[in-house]
C-alpha cells in the first residue's frame, strides 16, 4: 500500500511531509472458488425481471406490471410520433428547398 503519509485530509499532496510504502505479508483468505465460479444466488433473486420485456400482439402481458407497462407504451408511442414529426418537417423543408431551387432557375432563365 502506498500512501500519502501523515497529515490533513484534502486533494493538495504537499499537505504531508513524507510518502509510506506500507507492505502486508500474510496469506489472504480468499472466497471460496465456487463462488467465484457460480457466483452468490441470493443477491439476484427478485432483482430482475424476466428475460423477455416486448410489447408484440401475441406476448405475455403477465412478464411486466402494469405499473411499468402503460409508461412503456406511452413512451413508444410518444417517440414513435416524435420521429414522424422530426421526419415530416425534415421532408418539409427539402421540398421547399427544392422549389426554391427550381423558381430561382426559372428566374435565370428569363
Amino acid at each position: 500500500v502506498v500512501t500519502r503519509g501523515v497529515g490533513t485530509l484534502g486533494l493538495n499532496p504537499y499537505l504531508c511531509e513524507t510518502p509510506q510504502v506500507i507492505i502486508i505479508a500474510a496469506d489472504i483468505q480468499l472466497y471460496p472458488k465456487k463462488l467465484y465460479d457460480e457466483g452468490v444466488l441470493f443477491w439476484n433473486q427478485g432483482l430482475h425481471q424476466g428475460t423477455t420485456v416486448t410489447v408484440a400482439d401475441g406476448a405475455k402481458q403477465e412478464n411486466i406490471s402494469n405499473v411499468f407497462f402503460q409508461p412503456l407504451l406511452l413512451s413508444m408511442a410518444g417517440f414513435g410520433l416524435l420521429f414522424l414529426t422530426l421526419l415530416l418537417v425534415g421532408t418539409r423543408t427539402e421540398v421547399r428547398s427544392r422549389r426554391l431551387k427550381v423558381l430561382q432557375a426559372r428566374e435565370r432563365m428569363e
